[in-house]
């Protein structure tokens, strides 16, 4: 028997973030965003079926002017490519592998290969997670915790060109770090 996880978006998110000038960096947030997973039924050892939905529509930077930049055709064009879109392909486990109970406090390293789609464009990648524990609430409801990243290039994607200021810097840089901190809930069987 499975397991689905569901998103607690209340107490997850989702940012992004790149070199700007070369000098500093800057970040932002996809605030409207869905993730799932399934399990067996003891433990993590068998995660499957890792998905990611985010709409390109509620990124925020804290910068209107910049959001609106962002969105528009040339780099993430949300009015025809709403969704980003992360499908997982296989789960490496770690060397000590995932906890093989629910209930488990024990932090452990893991990576998901899978395919990004963003603005229509399709791409393997990898994602590394890590796992922050499970705890059982009031309401008998079991609690998940995981950060996971990855980085990608978003030229391959067709977001944005190569753009260097009149002194020859990289105006904004190409690798995109991402990263979701995210708590699930096993949904009731």
């Amino acid at each position: 028997m499975k397991s689905n996880w569901k998103i607690d978006r209340e107490h997850s998110e989702l940012r992004f973030e790149t070199d700007y000038l070369v000098i500093s960096k800057i970040s932002g947030f996809i605030t409207s965003f869905d993730a799932s997973f399934q399990t067996d039924e003891t433990g993590f050892k068998n995660i499957t079926q890792v998905r990611l939905v985010a709409d390109v529509n509620s990124l925020n930077t804290h910068n209107p002017m910049r959001d609106a930049h962002l969105k528009n055709d040339q780099y993430f064009d949300a009015s025809r490519y709403s969704d980003i879109l992360f499908t997982s392909t296989e789960i490496i486990q770690g060397s000590d592998g995932l906890p093989g109970e629910f209930l488990s406090a024990e932090k452990k390293e893991f990576a998901i290969k899978g395919i990004l789609t963003i603005k229509g464009i399709t791409k393997p990648v990898i994602m590394h997670g890590s796992f922050g524990g499970a705890i059982l609430e009031a309401g008998r409801k079991i609690r998940a915790g995981f950060t996971i990243s990855t980085t990608i290039n978003r030229i391959d994607f067709g977001v944005g060109d190569v753009i260097h200021t009149k002194g020859g810097q990289l105006l904004l840089g190409e690798d995109v770090v991402i990263t979701a901190n995210c708590q699930f809930i096993r949904e009731a069987a």
